[in-house]
């Protein structure tokens, strides 16, 4: 149940961000869906493999696979508030050293 809870806070912001940045939030939703899941997936994988398989180990796994899955969804949301930060100097570094060239399609 906070799980659920969780991912659709991190969709909220994506979606929210995404807003902002007049971009397309179902990419960002489909990484941090991505990234949560396999970052649980990995966790219970090493886990398992290190403390055998046992139902006790499973809850103890839990913690540490939630914890890494909200640090991947974290990691999303960072990236996604970098996006579009580089380009829009890279834009306007172009326009600067093409100044003289764009000047007939003004």
């Amino acid at each position: 149940m906070l799980e659920i809870f969780f991912i659709f806070h991190f969709i909220k912001k994506i979606k929210g961000i995404a807003f902002e940045k007049s971009i397309s939030s179902a990419k960002w939703i489909a990484l941090l869906l991505f990234s949560w899941f396999g970052a649980e997936f990995s966790v219970f994988i090493i886990g398992i493999s290190i403390l055998g398989q046992e139902d006790k180990t499973l809850l103890i796994l839990m913690i540490p696979a939630l914890a890494a899955a909200y640090f991947s969804a974290t990691l999303v949301v960072k990236k996604l508030k970098a996006e579009n930060d580089d380009s829009e100097l890279e834009l306007d570094e172009f326009v600067k050293q093409n100044d003289d060239d764009l000047k007939h399609f003004r």
